[in-house]
């Protein structure tokens, strides 16, 4: 897997030339130092070598929620690719309101199954 692929990269196809797919993570908001000691490693290089786009939206959704803005927490917790592991990992532990979130049902819920 190319470093690309390994950060979701829409580009993820082409080889890797030595550039990754810039990606927003929790050091674009000044992170507390108690903050980071909850969410990541303080080193900011190698937390943004190793991290995915999944893993830097939990954390990014995470970081918003000990802030107390459950809305702009949600909003990353969306944009993550599983969002049955939002629902039990994240809603469940009250990590997010459960009423900031749309409720989006699986396929597996449908009515009349």
């Amino acid at each position: 897997m190319t470093a690309n692929a390994a950060r979701g990269c829409p580009i993820a196809h082409l080889p890797d030339i030595g550039y990754t797919f810039p990606m927003e993570t929790i050091f674009d908001h000044a992170p507390t130092p108690d903050e980071l000691r909850y969410l990541a490693d303080p080193d900011a290089t190698a937390y943004r070598a190793r991290v995915t786009a999944d893993e830097a939206l939990e954390a990014l959704s995470m970081l918003f929620a000990m802030r107390g803005d459950a809305e702009r927490s949600a909003a990353y917790a969306r944009r993550m690719s599983d969002q049955d592991y939002v629902r039990f990992n994240l809603l469940k532990h009250d990590l997010i309101a459960p009423s900031s979130v749309k409720k989006r049902a699986s396929s597996g819920n449908r009515q009349g199954v």
